[in-house]
């Protein structure tokens, strides 16, 4: 790459605050965060999940 350098700038919409990082550390960031989610979920991929007539509703999250 040339001597250019490219950032990449996150902020929140209600505009309370401003990040500014590199391009190439975002991506690297995003890169491993992307791979530490596949880790975890292959790592409980046999726990499963209750099928969807199991599943609380909102409702039913109320009544606890």
């Amino acid at each position: 790459m040339n001597d250019t350098e490219l950032r990449v700038v996150l902020y929140e919409e209600c505009g309370l605050g401003r990040i500014t990082v590199e391009m190439e550390e975002y991506f690297n960031f995003s890169f491993e965060m992307s791979e530490a989610l596949e880790r975890f979920e292959r790592r409980f991929a046999c726990k499963g999940s209750t099928g969807a007539e199991t599943r609380m509703t909102a409702h039913d999250r109320e009544k606890l």
